[in-house]
């Protein structure tokens, strides 16, 4: 595999530059202790993701999670009548694909670089074995899924502000914390 191979190392790599093809440049991947990170490091592939490239469209069975090293994706969802929103986005503090351990093998938004750059992807179903283990995977997983859900409330909230009153202010950009 690329770069550093376990996370003490990491750590101390991670203070200095980010290398975009080290797995553990995605701060989910990072927060994993060393036996759950060894156990999915065989599985984990580095692609390089182009702006405009779509990971999964509405409707498509999800077959792989991905983990964002210097990409960015935006999670698109797209109404009956054709109109895209943009519910959120993924960097390296992230992931792309969570319908695919969240019981669902397909989603009903899409995902599309924004931003070129690397990610390390699993496959849906390696993913999905290692979260019904229990543990630190799913624990992780899941309060990320929790912070992404808040993020898309978030943003429903301040577009209806917005609608309604007509006024938006530079602070209506945080949309977390």
């Amino acid at each position: 595999m690329f770069g550093v191979s376990t996370v003490e190392e990491s750590k101390k790599f991670t203070s200095a530059v980010l290398n975009p093809r080290d797995a553990l440049a995605n701060r989910l991947l990072e927060k994993l202790p060393e036996e759950e990170y060894q156990r999915l490091l065989p599985s984990l592939e580095f692609v390089d993701l182009t702006v405009g490239e779509f990971l999964y469209h509405s409707g498509d069975e999800i077959k792989h999670l991905y983990f964002p090293t210097g990409a960015i994706v935006s999670l698109l969802y797209t109404t009956e009548n054709g109109a895209t929103a943009e519910m959120g986005m993924a960097g390296r503090c992230g992931a792309v694909g969570i319908a695919s351990f969240m019981g669902g093998k397909s989603t009903p938004n899409q995902a599309v670089v924004q931003i070129a750059g690397g990610a390390f992807r699993i496959k849906a179903q390696i993913l999905r074995d290692e979260f019904n283990r229990g543990g630190v995977v799913q624990m992780l997983l899941l309060r990320y899924t929790q912070s992404l859900h808040h993020t898309f409330r978030l943003i429903a909230l301040k577009s209806r502000i917005l609608r309604q009153t007509g006024i938006f202010r530079i602070a209506d950009l945080t949309l977390i914390g």
